[in-house]
């Protein structure tokens, strides 16, 4: 992991964590993820998207993908625009599938943490107008929660937007 370099105790965890297998790699990353201080979520955040933009073929390796892409979508409104544009370059075409919320998050705890995979799902999309997510993103426009929908609809009017070359609103 290139985020070990220069980041002293934090370098160390990482290193222990790399011994680890790469569904418990992303557990551990998630657990940090939600306690984490903005400094320490971008190298966390970092070691996510490395998971997110692997092509494993040994079992499980789309699981980790996604629960990666998951975890960074939970999180997306808290990370640096940077982290953000790297994370986004990382999951394009694989957002989709890591946040159809018709598939059950692997680790998303709760109804809060339910919810916030979705919510990071409407933003991302928001953000990235990846096409994988258009399908997400209009089912998530009749999400129970009304904040959520109206980000989603939001997003895919946006997107709408973009691919009719209209200049978006600031």
């Amino acid at each position: 992991m290139f985020v070990c370099r220069k980041l002293g105790l934090l370098g160390q965890l990482f290193e222990h964590l790399r011994r680890l297998p790469p569904t418990l790699q992303v557990a551990a990353l998630r657990d940090g993820m939600a306690i984490a201080t903005d400094t320490e979520r971008e190298p966390l955040a970092f070691a996510l998207i490395e998971h997110a933009a692997a092509e494993g073929a040994g079992p499980g390796a789309n699981a980790v993908t996604n629960e990666a892409l998951g975890v960074l979508a939970e999180h997306w409104a808290s990370l640096p625009p940077a982290v953000r544009a790297v994370a986004a370059a990382a999951g394009r075409s694989k957002w989709g599938p890591a946040l159809d919320p018709s598939r059950p998050a692997a680790t998303a705890s709760g109804q809060s943490g339910r919810a916030a995979r979705r919510m990071g799902a409407a933003r991302v999309f928001e953000s990235t107008a990846d096409p994988s997510l258009a399908p997400v993103a209009a089912a998530l426009c009749a999400d129970e929660d009304r904040r959520i929908a109206r980000t989603a609809e939001r997003a895919l009017l946006m997107a709408a937007e973009r691919a009719a070359g209209i200049p978006g609103q600031a």
